[in-house]
């Protein structure tokens, strides 16, 4: 039986989110989101001995010359890795076993920064623009 639970970014995340992470924002396609910098901690909203676990993000590889490449690392252990290679809202997804609760890491390989794309003065090192988390139990 599958339980699955949802994090919406701006509404219900600030208790799964630990450093890393800026406020909230929405895009030119009135999508909420927050952006993860090179590094940002998050926790899921349950635990169990097998988790699929799905982003809705972005990030901008067309703007920064290449795909955006990221993980999820557990106590230094990259237990999924992604690549993003469309400016466009995407689900990636993956699979982390035996979850108790321990903080998650996102961890972009080739971090992009605003101001590098745009000129615009905004010098932050970004990963993915997340708008939601979720969280389902495959057992």
């Amino acid at each position: 039986m599958e339980h699955s639970k949802i994090v919406l970014m701006g509404q219900d995340d600030v208790s799964f989110l630990g450093y890393g992470w800026f406020g909230v924002e929405r895009s030119p396609e009135d999508v909420i989101f927050r952006a993860a910098g090179k590094q940002a901690i998050f926790r899921l909203p349950l635990r169990s001995e097998r988790i699929e676990l799905a982003f809705l993000a972005a990030a901008r590889p067309l703007h920064a010359g290449e795909p955006l490449r990221i993980g999820v690392n557990r106590d230094g252990e990259r237990l999924i890795t992604w690549t993003v290679q469309t400016n466009g809202w995407t689900v990636r997804s993956g699979e982390i076993k035996d979850y108790s609760g321990e903080d998650l890491m996102l961890e972009a390989d080739n971090p992009w920064s605003p101001d590098a794309l745009y000129k615009n003065g905004d010098s932050r090192l970004l990963s993915l623009l997340v708008s939601s988390i979720r969280a389902t139990s495959l057992l």
